[in-house]
């Protein structure tokens, strides 16, 4: 994983915090360097992890995706990546959240955990700091699609004041909107 930031990197939002349990962790603003990063992640991942968060599947995540990924402009998009806090040289990536404009004032957010850090307080960490950037770039809705059957997506949104919706036309599909 490269140290390298890019220009306009917003390095005020590196953070070190602490889940529940005490368990050390480090978020950061993805980088483009990263493309690797997220890759390792997606191998990691279970077929059911796959399913939630690409709506149904995704065989690999190809060079060219997860490029396209790892490149966000700071202002319209941002991903907060989740390292394991073991020290600079012995980071390991465990938890990704981007939320991503789709109007001026709304933007879509999509969360994925590795296997082992669920339950314990990551996903809402990473999905509170993706909210408060959403807050101070004036975006005033987020919004989010998941499968009927994600129990754990809709559990957290449903605790950080989502209002869930079936969707008429994907009886598999559920909203979830936030006024903020």
């Amino acid at each position: 994983m490269s140290e390298a930031r890019p220009a306009g990197y917003p390095a005020e939002l590196e953070e070190h915090a602490r889940l529940a349990d005490g368990t050390p962790v480090f978020i950061r603003p993805i980088r483009p360097a990263d493309w690797r990063l997220l890759q390792w992640g997606f191998r990691r991942l279970t077929a059911e992890d796959i399913h939630f968060r690409f709506l149904g599947g995704l065989a690999r995540l190809t060079d060219e995706t997860a490029k396209r990924l790892a490149s966000v402009d700071y202002r319209h998009e941002i991903a907060f990546l989740a390292l394991s806090d073991d020290g600079p040289g012995r980071r390991r990536g465990i938890g990704i959240v981007r939320l991503m404009r789709s109007e001026p004032e709304t933007a879509e957010i999509a969360l994925v955990l590795l296997p082992g850090w669920k339950r314990r307080g990551l996903g809402r960490l990473l999905a509170e700091k993706a909210l408060g950037w959403a807050r101070a770039h004036g975006i005033r809705r987020v919004m989010a699609l998941m499968l009927q059957d994600n129990l754990g997506m809709r559990r957290l949104a449903a605790e950080l004041g989502f209002h869930l919706s079936r969707m008429p036309d994907e009886p598999a599909l559920l909203r979830a909107d936030l006024e903020l």
